[in-house]
Formats: structure tokens, sequence, C-alpha cells
């Protein structure tokens, strides 16, 4: 694991050993917590991050590569390279979930002024065609 090149291939997308470390994470959870009930308020912070988490994973690489250039990992022993991994995991994570919650904000009142927008050309268009009967 000293190049380059052998620790990408851990961890690029492209390969399989992500991609099965996440299907044995999605597997572990379905086995162990599908009888489990949740609360009401951590249900609507899982329902919350689920709306918001398209924005998290486009935004995470922009922001991680920000981070990793103010904050690169340039540890001496094993406990401080697994802190910074740590501090630029929660860093990453904090900014683009707030980052995300803006966006999905601006969307959501996009989309009602357009709907509003929709509805008076409507109400418009139908007192114009009384008006002209």
């Amino acid at each position: 694991m000293n190049t380059a090149e052998s620790a990408d291939s851990l961890s690029v997308g492209t390969q399989l050993f992500p991609f099965f470390i996440g299907i044995s994470g999605f597997m572990f959870v379905k086995e162990h917590f599908i009888n489990h009930t949740v609360s009401l308020p951590v249900k609507s912070i899982f329902t919350k991050f689920s709306s918001i988490s398209f924005y998290v994973y486009m935004i995470h690489v922009v922001v991680l590569d920000t981070v990793q250039r103010y904050n690169p990992i340039d540890a001496i022993n094993l406990a401080g390279y697994i802190l910074l991994i740590i501090a630029q995991l929660a860093i990453t994570l904090s900014i683009s979930t707030i980052i995300a919650i803006v966006f999905d904000l601006i969307y959501a009142k996009s989309l009602n002024l357009l709907r509003t927008f929709k509805r008076q050309l409507t109400k418009n268009r139908q007192l114009s065609a009384i008006s002209a009967n």
C-alpha cells in the first residue's frame, strides 16, 4: 500500500471492493434492524437527509478537495492519520449537508414560486375569457 496505484484500486468506485462494502453494509442494516421502530424525530431527520442525499453526493467531492487542500493528511503515526481522516470526513459531511439544505430550500422556493405563477396565469386567462364573452 505504499504506492498510489495499489491504494487507489481499493477505493475507486469502478472497482468491486467499494461495491461489496456498500452491499454488505446495506445487508447488515437490513437484517439487523428490520423489526426496529424509530422515533418520530429520528425518522424526520432520516427523511430530511434522504431528500438531500443526492445534493450531498454531488457536492462532497468539491468540498473534500477543498478541505484536503487546506488540511492535508501528513500524519506521522497511525492514530494521527486516522484522526485526520475522521476530521476531514466530519468537516466534509457537515459542509456538504449545509450546502445541500440551502440548495433544497432554493429548489423548494423556486418550485413554489413557479406553481404560484402558473396558478395566477391560469386565473388571469380564465378571467379574460369570461370578460371576452
